[in-house]
């Protein structure tokens, strides 16, 4: 049993080993034979023929692939839409239950569309948006920025309803409490923040070791699980109290998820994948 009761196995999958080789026994490095002849470099316009990429441009970052236009594909993958946006989306776009996308973009700009692409209302954050939205309650739009700010949008016309201020940026995205009332979202202060849903006002933060990059969990008790950038992960229970903490092989990468309500996948920057089952 491990000291929070949640995950009492853990199965990793990736690599069959669970690691890369750190040995070059066999393997025996020679340098290649001397050449006679040098050949001449290649001449600017063969260095530069390269295919160019069509619309949406996509780009590789550390952590994510991002583009400068939103898009909407059917299953059948031909593209129903795009619309251009000022800078880089890094993040996943918000749906409502009427087909509406919300969108924050590195440029600090923050837009609902339509199911047909066309703009119902965009707004404007203070720095860049390096997160992912967040619904809640069907009226409000939860935006985290490099500005140092938290931000409540109305999701019917962009309002800013309530904007929280810490000492350094708001990345990665934000979940709810089980009653919607809450809203929990780490910070490069290395702190998480239960903000109050309705007015913004902090009720409790609770601080880790490493910055806080990717969001919490919530299960289905109202426990946040936290995922710091150190080898740990952190359970608390709804009153910011820690429940238990674990030691992981690696750093926590990229978003966790919930497979069903006892089973959690967690992928590492060490290239595996982490999966803990409840019995």
């Amino acid at each position: 049993m491990t000291p929070y009761g949640l995950p009492p196995s853990c199965h990793r999958t990736g690599r069959p080993s669970g690691r890369a080789p750190t040995t070059t026994n066999s393997i025996s490095l020679t340098p290649p034979p001397a050449r006679s002849r040098r050949r001449s470099p290649p001449s600017p316009a063969r260095r530069r023929r390269r295919p160019t990429p069509r619309r949406p441009a996509v780009t590789r970052t550390r952590r994510c692939w991002c583009s400068p236009t939103a898009a909407c594909l059917p299953a059948a993958g031909k593209i129903l839409w795009q619309h251009p946006v000022t800078a880089h989306v890094r993040g996943s776009a918000a749906l409502d239950a009427d087909g509406h996308l919300y969108v924050a973009t590195l440029g600090g700009e923050v837009l609902s569309l339509t199911a047909e692409g066309k703009i119902r209302w965009q707004a404007r954050a203070r720095g860049q948006c390096d997160s992912t939205p967040l619904l809640a309650g069907g009226c409000t739009l939860l935006v985290g920025c490099d500005d140092r700010t938290l931000t409540a949008f109305s999701t019917i016309d962009g309002r800013v309803k309530w904007r929280l201020y810490a000492p350094e940026g708001f990345r990665g995205g934000g979940a709810l409490s089980p009653d919607g009332a809450t809203l929990y979202w780490g910070n490069l202060d290395r702190y998480l923040y239960a903000v109050s849903v309705e007015s913004g006002k902090v009720r409790w933060r609770y601080r880790t070791a490493g910055r806080q990059m990717i969001p919490p969990l919530v299960d289905t008790a109202g426990r946040v699980l936290v995922f710091p950038e150190e080898k740990m992960l952190y359970l608390l229970d709804a009153e910011g109290t820690l429940a238990g903490t674990m030691v992981l092989p690696a750093i926590a990468e990229a978003h966790p998820a919930w497979i069903d309500e006892r089973t959690l996948l967690l992928p590492l920057e060490s290239g595996e994948i982490l999966l803990f089952s409840g019995k």
